[in-house]
């Protein structure tokens, strides 16, 4: 697990977080790379104001809607790139000051799930508005 540097992104602009090195413990307690290509493997990433929110909260992507697996491609296969579009945070009255919001990535195979990262996603006004 690790908490990721900010996320510094500009209103009205598309984000894309690479998410990975992705490994979760093994039954010794050791680390271990985590293949997301795996049958049955989900991915969450979702995106808050508050940790009270409740899910979606503001974004919630997953394997199947706006995260990429094995990307970029490695052989361990446990990097994945999640997308968040330009339109997501565009409103010029909700994000006209600063506004930071939460973020965390999860991974999911059989009754287990883990918080691989997590960090914050700072939204700041665009000068141009074209």
């Amino acid at each position: 697990m690790s908490q990721q540097p900010d996320q510094i992104v500009k209103r009205g602009d598309s984000i894309t977080l690479e998410l990975g090195p992705v490994t979760t413990l093994d039954v010794n307690g050791v680390r271990q790379p985590f293949d997301l290509t795996m049958a049955g493997v989900k991915l969450w990433l979702t995106v808050k104001r508050d940790l009270d929110d409740a899910d979606p909260g503001l974004v919630q992507l997953t394997e199947t809607a706006g995260i990429t697996v094995n990307t970029p491609a490695t052989t361990a296969k446990n990097y994945a790139t999640a997308v968040i579009p330009k339109t997501t945070f565009a409103d010029p009255t909700l994000y006209a000051q600063s506004t930071e919001l939460l973020w965390d990535a999860q991974v999911e195979s059989g009754t287990r799930r883990e918080t691989f990262a997590w960090g914050k996603l700072i939204i700041v006004p665009d000068v141009t508005r074209a």
